[in-house]
């Protein structure tokens, strides 16, 4: 683990692995399906023009909540709509 300080912000660096076990990311096909979400690659990833799906499935599902990515290898724990 590792961090950047920014003007901004504090960007903490994570395994991969860690992050996604630690924010409970879903990246497996079936689990995505089966919760009713299309329009994902086989790794789970969404194109933008299903962003409004997936901000109406948290609302209503509040327990789950939008990772957004910021380029190759980069995952940020919140929604980054631009």
């Amino acid at each position: 683990m590792g961090a950047r300080a920014r003007v901004n912000k504090i960007e903490l660096m994570v395994e991969s692995d860690r992050f996604n076990r630690r924010v409970g990311l879903i990246t497996i096909f079936y689990d995505l399906e089966w919760l009713g979400l299309s329009g994902h690659d086989f790794c789970g990833a969404f194109r933008r023009c299903f962003l409004p799906q997936l901000i109406q499935f948290c609302k209503e599902n509040p327990e789950y909540h939008i990772v957004t990515s910021d380029g190759p290898g980069r995952l940020i724990n919140r929604l980054v709509e631009e």
